[in-house]
Formats: structure tokens, sequence, C-alpha cells
């Protein structure tokens, strides 16, 4: 039994330990057997959301359809897929009325260019991590083990400092490092030399971070034998850091999900497949015109106060296979991921710089008037496009803009639509490169 969970648990009022050990016999069925487990836990939250909320009430009747008939995982696709200009537009029509217990607001990081804010209760919150953490066991984690997060926008730097967070640090047997310390090649050497002495089991973080701190570590002839296993997540994970960050760092563990939606699916050091924890999450896929790679639709079993229900990340994958026997697991997966791509930008002076590190959503959600947005760089300066259709403090946004700028010394564009078109692919990037000459 996971102290770590108890103690949070006891210290947050939390439910972790309880779905942790509710998710455990999963790993130990027969594809068929996670199949129907599912089924149940599928219509169990369909009824609910159709009796209790608003926005599902009135889904359901203009599909002119009803819980009953959704007879299988399939027969969700009888209701429209959700996105997040609907969260957006209609987020109080999506949360249970009346409801007496604590209540926990998220945004989202922004990543997709369409930054939302969303709720859960603290069993949907409890739920999501405990995914998070069966994840992270299918990838090689095992309780007890210490680990270095290499993490972290300005606001969640910030938190670091706070007695929860240290507390939480100290259970888990954790070091934080803020990865926008990276983004400038004099602080590497301090950053490695703090894992080095922290000597983690484990490392875990942005996909670009652990790619510079391999880089560095083969650079320079280096190792941390003390890793076991490292963790990637949030960013594409392309196939040549793949290879350096095994080499540098340890076995490679590729976990994704969202904020919205935590514990989707991972892919296992030496694995193919991304197994999706099936336990916590239905996957479809919506095809789309013209594009090999198909559009990702996830429902969180385990939300009732805020139900999540075909819900449109903004990534694409190729397609959901079922569950296998013979597999590592017996869940459904898929193999390509085309997700929120984070790349950087390298100035004149060598300098880093990662977008979704710097602004995300954490500086965008000061200004709910924005609805879409998108960073651009072209070898030149950085262009920030923004879509506005109403009053907005654009003098405010840009002195934001500004200050969090002053260090990289880059010049910028700030320019403003009412509307902001996707890319090719039909998918809102949230950054975008592009050659001089555009």
């Amino acid at each position: 039994m996971p102290l770590s969970l108890q103690i949070e648990d006891w210290v947050r009022g939390s439910h972790k330990n309880a779905f942790y050990h509710s998710y455990g016999p999963w790993t130990g069925m027969t594809p068929t057997q996670v199949r129907a487990k599912q089924l149940e836990k599928l219509q169990k939250l369909l009824h609910h959301a159709y009796e209790h909320i608003p926005w599902y009430k009135n889904v359901f009747r203009e599909a002119g359809i009803s819980p009953r008939d959704i007879r299988s995982q399939v027969d969700l696709q009888q209701l429209p897929a959700l996105s997040r200009d609907d969260i957006r537009d209609r987020v109080a029509d999506m949360t249970l009325p009346n409801f007496g217990g604590k209540v926990l607001k998220s945004s989202s990081s922004g990543t997709t260019g369409i930054p939302i804010t969303y709720y859960q209760d603290m069993k949907a919150m409890s739920a999501g991590s405990s995914a998070g953490f069966h994840l992270l066991r299918m990838g090689g984690y095992r309780f007890g083990m210490s680990n270095v997060h290499v993490w972290g926008n300005m606001a969640s730097i910030q938190h670091w400092s706070s007695l929860s967070s240290q507390l939480k640090q100290r259970v888990y047997r954790r070091k934080n490092i803020a990865a926008t310390l990276l983004n400038d090649p004099a602080n590497i050497p301090d950053v490695v030399k703090q894992i080095q002495d922290f000597k983690p089991d484990m490392i875990d973080g942005y996909a670009n971070s652990l790619y510079v701190i391999a880089q560095y570590l083969q650079t320079h002839n280096l190792r941390i034998p003390s890793i076991k296993v490292a963790f990637t997540t949030a960013e594409n994970l392309e196939p040549h850091q793949q290879e350096l960050i095994g080499k540098a760092l340890g076995p490679v563990s590729d976990l994704y999900g969202c904020s919205e939606i935590n514990g989707i699916g991972v892919r296992p050091p030496g694995e193919k497949h991304y197994y999706i924890f099936e336990p916590h999450v239905v996957v479809e896929t919506q095809a789309l015109p013209g594009q090999d790679m198909q559009e990702i639709l996830v429902t969180d079993l385990d939300n009732y106060y805020m139900p999540m229900i075909r819900y449109k990340i903004g990534d694409l994958i190729d397609v959901v296979h079922p569950g296998e026997e013979g597999n590592a697991f017996p869940f459904s997966y898929f193999n390509k991921v085309f997700g929120r791509s984070s790349d950087h930008v390298v100035l004149p002076n060598g300098v880093k710089l990662f977008p979704v590190n710097i602004f995300g959503g954490t500086l965008y959600r000061k200004y709910p008037q924005i609805t879409r947005h998108r960073v651009t760089w072209n070898e030149q300066y950085l262009r920030f496009e923004f879509e506005v259709n109403q009053p907005f403090p654009k003098e405010a946004l840009e002195a934001d803009i500004k200050t969090s700028l002053a260090e990289y010394r880059v010049d910028y564009r700030v320019e403003y639509t009412p509307h902001l078109l996707p890319g090719k692919s039909g998918k809102y990037n949230y950054f975008v490169k592009e050659s001089a000459k555009h």
C-alpha cells in the first residue's frame, strides 16, 4: 500500500489511494474483460450526465437518443464530439448543479492555442492522478524511487516554494528543477550537477528539456548511473531525441495525457505501443479529410462534476487498436502521436527559447477575451497572433509579453484578428516555425 498516497490523502482530503487500488486488478484482466468492465463505467457516467448535467441532457435530446442506446464503446459515435470552444462558451451548463463538495478550478496549458477553464471535484482529480501513477508504474516507476522533475512555467515554479509543495517533494522524494533554466546554455552545467548530486532513480520532464540535458551529457562524456528510467511528456518525442535520451540518461518511457484529463496513455521502454489506461478513459479517433492521422477523442470515466465525453484534445494519432492477448498490457493502444509540439527557438546569442515554458496558458488565462493564440518564429522575430472578438486590454497584455521576453532580447510583433485559422492539418498549433522568406 503506497504510504505516499495515504499521506497525501490525509493532508489534502483526496482519494488517490482508493482509486489507485481500484485500478490495480485491471492489468491482470484479458482484453475482453477490460472492455466489458470499461463499458460498465461508461454507461454509469452517461446516465449520470444525462440525469444531472444540463449540457448533456440537451446533447442527448438533440441526438435523439438516451443513455440506454449506448450499448458499446462504438455507440458513443452517436454523440457529438466535445470541443474546446464548447467548454469555453458553455462551461456553466457542463457542471453539476448544487454540488456541496470541494471543486478545483484549473486552466489548460493553452499549448493547442485554445486555452480553457475546467473543473474537477476531489474524486476526479484523485482518479486522474492515480491513473498517472499506474502509467508511471507501467513505464518502470516504483513507489519509493527518488526522481528529478524538470518542469514548470513561471506560475508552477513559484508554487514550488509553498508548504504543500515542499511537503509533496519530501513525501515523493522529488527534486524539482525549473525547465526554463535550460533556455540559457550557461545554466546547463549547474542543472546537471544538481541532478548528479541528487542521484535520482528516475527523471521526468518535457521531452525537449531532457534532450538538452542528454546533449550536454553526451558532449562532455558524462553519465548519471543512478537513473533507471527517463519519462518524457507534454511534447512530441522525436526518434532522434528518444535515442539520445536513452543513451545518455536511461530507458525512455513516453507519457501521454493533458491537463484536463490526466493519465491517458504510456509507451513503456522498448515498446512501440502507447497503451491507453482504459480503467480511466475511453479513447476514440475521428478521421480528418485528406489526413493519414486522426483526431483523438477522450472520455474521462471518473469526472462526474464536469463530465468530458468525447473531448477533442487537439492532438492527432494514427488509430486505436484493440487490446491483444500477448501484449505487455491488456489495453487498447495506438502507435503514433502528433501532439502539442513545443519546439524551441535558438536565438542569435545562443539562448534557447521554449514558448510553451514561458507563455503557454499561464500568461494568457489572465485575458479571457483571447479565444485562440499562436506564436510564430520566422528566424528574425516572434509573431504573436491573438483571436479576440470583444473589448480587450491590449496594453496590459503587451506589457506582460514585453516583461516575459526582456531577458531574451528578441524582436517580436503582436497582431490581433477576429478569426485565427488552423494549420494545413486542421490542427491549431500553438507554436509554428517558418523560414525567414515568409
